[in-house]
C-alpha cells in the first residue's frame, strides 16, 4: 500500500537510493519501494530511545567543526544492500545515503546531474551488437579505506543485484533492459542495454545508482544464496564511497566522519542526536544542543511559535509534493466525468488556498510548480483557463454537462446576490443520489485537508447532493481508498490526501498513479492513450522529449480529472542561525532534501 511506500529526495544534493524514487508516506511501513509517497498526518511514532543531554554548543571555532543534527530514530539497520532494497524509513536514509556515492549526483538547486564518480556524462551509442554506454571514472575517488573506486566495484554491484535478485530500489536502479555491466579497466565502464535506453534508464536510474565496495563485499556476497542472506550480514564495517561514513552508532546517537578520499573533502564531523519526540528536540534546539532539526514534516507551528519566540530561526521550505482530492471512478457518480467536471467548476482553488493554507502554492496541475526543472508555466496556464470564467459562467458550464449526463432538479442550481443558490430535489436518470463521504485525515498535522473537505462538502452540495467529510485516522483512510474488498472495488466515494512525489529529477510518479498497473493508482483510472503517453515517457531519450510527454499527460489528467489538484503544501523548518550558517537557499526541500544540510553548513565565529 501506498503509505509503506518508501523512497524520498535528499543526498549530497538528491539522492537517488533513499526513500526517494517516490512516492510514500512517512510513517512505519513495510512493503516494497516505489515511486511516490503519501503524506501522513503526523511524524513517525514508536521511538524507544531517550533524549540525548550533551550540553550547550560553544559558538567557539571547532577543530573540526561538529554538526550536530537533531533526529528523531536512529537507524534500523546498517547493511546497505538491506537498507536500498528493503528500508522506507527515511531515518535509514538520513544516516546511510551520504555513505554511497554513483557515477552522477542531483544539484539540489537546479535539479541537473553532476558527475560524482564519473569524469563526464555520456550518452548511449550503438554498434552492430547493441546499445551500450562508456563511462570514464575520476582517478581520485577512493573508499575512506583508502582503495581506488575502480569499474570493477560498479560490475560487482550490478553482478551482485542480478544473481540474487534484489529488489526495491536495487531493481529500480538496474531495470530488466541493463544487459550487462563490464569494467573494461579500473577506470572505464561499460554498461550494455537491450534496447535504446530512456532517461528514465540512463542515466537516472544507473547513473545515480549507488556503488558497493567489491574488496569488502565480493566474498561476503559469495558466500550467500539469496537476498534474505544478504541482508542478514552485519554492514557495521562497510566501507564508504560517498562523503560520510558511519564511526559509531548507539541508541542516542550516530557519528559519521569525512570520507578522506572523497573530493571535495568534507572538514565537518557529523553528529545524529536522537530524540524521544518532537518536543524533546525542540527543546534541544533552545538549549543548543543540536544545531538543526531533520525530520520529513519539519516542526509543528506550535513548536515553530516556541522556536522563534526563543530566537531559534525558522525558514518555510517549499516540498516536492502535492495535496489534491481523488474520485472513485468505480463509483456513481464519480465515475461520470460531468460529476467530476462540475466539482473541478465549482472549486476555487486560489480563494481556498488563501483562506486555509495561506504558505501553500496553488497547484493546478499535479506536478507541483516548485520544480522549476520540469515545470512549464505556460502550458500550466493553459491547463488552468480550462475552467477559467466567473462563478456564474463556471456554474453555468457545469449545469450544462449536468443536465447532459441526465441530472434533473425539481429547481436548478443558480446564481442570485452574487453567489450560488443550492439545486434542490436532485434525480440522477430519475433516481436520488445517495449521501456522499469525502475521507480525510484528521488535523492532527495537518488542518488545512480538513478545511479543505468541509469547504469543498459544502461546494458539492449546492448541486443538490448531501455530502458528508469524514476525518479520521491515516490509516484507516489509506485503508479504505487503497484496499480493494474481494470484488475489486475500493470503499471510498472521495479522498483527500497528498503525495511525496519522490525525486525530483525525473517525474516516473505518473506511471504510479495513472498508469492503468500503476502500483499508487487507487482511482481506478485506466486509458490506453494514457499508458501510451507514459510508455512514451519511459522511453524519452531528451529532456526537451520528456517534458513535452509530461505537458501532454498533465493536460490528459485535467481533461479526465480522476485527480483534482490542490496545493502543494510547505514545512517549516529550524535551525541555530546564530551557531551556523546553511546556505540552503534554493534548494527544493530545504534542510530535509539536502540530508541536514551538511554541505552547506558553516560555524559562526
Amino acid at each position: 500500500m501506498p503509505d509503506r511506500f518508501a523512497r524520498t529526495f535528499g543526498a549530497t544534493a538528491i539522492l537517488a537510493t533513499i526513500v526517494v524514487a517516490g512516492l510514500v508516506q512517512f510513517a512505519n511501513a513495510d512493503t516494497n519501494l516505489t515511486a511516490v509517497e503519501l503524506v501522513g498526518e503526523a511524524p513517525p511514532a514508536g521511538q524507544e530511545t531517550a533524549t540525548t543531554r550533551i550540553g550547550s554548543l560553544s559558538t567557539a571555532n571547532l577543530e573540526p567543526f561538529v554538526y550536530r543534527i537533531g533526529i528523531l530514530q536512529g537507524p534500523s539497520t546498517q547493511n546497505f544492500w538491506e537498507y536500498s532494497a528493503k528500508s522506507n524509513s527515511v531515518w535509514d536514509a538520513y544516516v546511510l545515503a551520504p555513505t554511497k556515492a554513483g557515477l552522477f549526483k542531483l544539484d539540489g538547486r537546479t535539479l541537473e546531474l553532476q558527475p560524482e564518480l564519473a569524469d563526464s556524462i555520456a550518452d548511449p551509442t550503438w554498434n552492430a551488437t547493441g546499445w551500450r554506454v562508456v563511462v570514464s571514472l575520476k582517478r581520485d575517488m577512493r573508499w575512506n579505506d583508502g582503495n581506488q573506486i575502480t569499474a570493477r566495484d560498479f560490475s560487482f554491484t550490478f553482478e551482485s543485484v542480478r544473481r540474487l535478485n534484489l529488489g526495491g530500489s536495487w531493481a529500480t536502479a538496474f531495470p530488466q533492459t541493463v544487459e550487462s555491466v563490464k569494467a573494461l579497466d579500473d577506470t572505464t565502464l561499460s554498461i550494455e542495454f537491450s534496447e535504446r535506453p530512456g532517461l528514465e534508464t540512463w542515466p537516472y536510474a544507473v547513473g545515480t545508482a549507488p556503488v558497493m565496495a567489491a574488496h569488502y563485499w565480493e566474498s561476503r556476497v559469495e558466500a550467500v544464496d539469496s537476498a534474505s542472506d544478504l541482508y542478514e550480514l552485519d554492514g557495521s564495517g562497510d566501507v564508504a564511497s560517498g562523503p560520510l561514513h558511519i564511526v559509531e552508532v548507539l541508541d542516542d546517537r550516530v557519528v559519521s566522519r569525512p570520507n578522506p578520499g572523497y573530493t571535495p573533502i568534507m572538514t565537518e564531523i557529523l553528529e545524529y542526536h536522537v530524540y524521544e519526540d518532537e518536543l524533546a528536540l525542540t527543546e534541544a534546539l533552545v538549549a543548543g544542543e543540536v544545531h538543526t532539526a531533520l525530520t520529513p514534516k519539519g516542526v509543528t507551528d506550535a513548536n515553530a511559535a516556541r522556536l522563534s519566540a526563543e530566537g531559534v530561526a525558522t525558514v518555510e521550505t517549499d516540498t516536492f509534493g502535492l495535496r489534491y482530492i481523488g474520485f472513485n471512478l468505480n463509483r456513481e457518480p464519480m465515475d461520470s466525468l460531468a460529476f467530476r467536471e462540475a466539482v473541478a467548476y465549482l472549486i476555487d482553488r486560489a480563494a481556498m488556498a488563501g483562506e486555509f493554507a495561506p504558505s501553500a502554492t496553488v497547484a493546478e496541475t499535479v506536478m507541483p510548480a516548485t520544480n522549476s526543472f520540469w515545470f512549464d508555466e505556460d502550458m500550466a496556464s493553459e491547463i488552468s483557463a480550462l475552467r477559467d470564467g466567473t462563478i456564474k459562467q463556471r456554474l453555468g458550464r457545469a449545469i450544462k454537462g449536468l443536465r447532459g449526463a441526465g441530472y434533473t432538479w425539481d429547481e436548478e442550481p443558480s446564481f442570485g446576490d452574487d453567489e450560488i443558490v443550492a439545486g434542490t430535489g436532485l434525480k440522477i436518470n430519475g433516481v436520488k443520489p445517495a449521501p456522499l463521504t469525502i475521507l480525510t485525515p484528521g488535523d492532527v498535522y495537518d488542518p488545512a485537508r480538513s478545511q479543505y473537505a468541509e469547504a469543498i462538502a459544502q461546494r458539492i452540495e449546492l448541486l443538490g447532493f448531501s455530502v458528508i467529510p469524514v476525518p479520521t485516522d491515516f490509516s484507516t483512510v489509506v485503508d479504505l481508498a487503497f484496499t480493494a474488498d474481494e470484488g475489486g472495488h475500493r470503499q471510498y466515494d472521495m479522498v483527500l490526501l497528498g503525495w511525496s512525489l519522490g525525486n525530483p529529477s525525473y517525474p516516473s510518479f505518473y506511471a504510479e498513479l495513472f498508469g492503468t498497473d500503476g502500483n499508487a493508482n487507487n482511482t481506478g483510472y485506466s486509458k490506453p492513450k494514457m499508458d501510451r503517453l507514459i510508455e512514451d515517457l519511459h522511453k524519452a531519450t531528451t529532456v526537451g522529449e520528456a517534458r513535452q510527454l509530461i505537458w501532454k499527460i498533465e493536460a490528459m489528467v485535467n481533461r479526465d480529472l480522476p485527480y483534482l489538484s490542490l496545493y502543494s503544501a510547505q514545512i517549516t523548518e529550524a535551525y541555530r542561525a546564530d551557531l551556523v550558517e546553511l546556505d540552503i537557499n534554493g534548494i527544493l526541500g530545504g534542510i530535509h532534501s539536502s540530508l541536514g544540510g551538511f554541505e552547506f553548513a558553516t560555524p559562526l565565529q
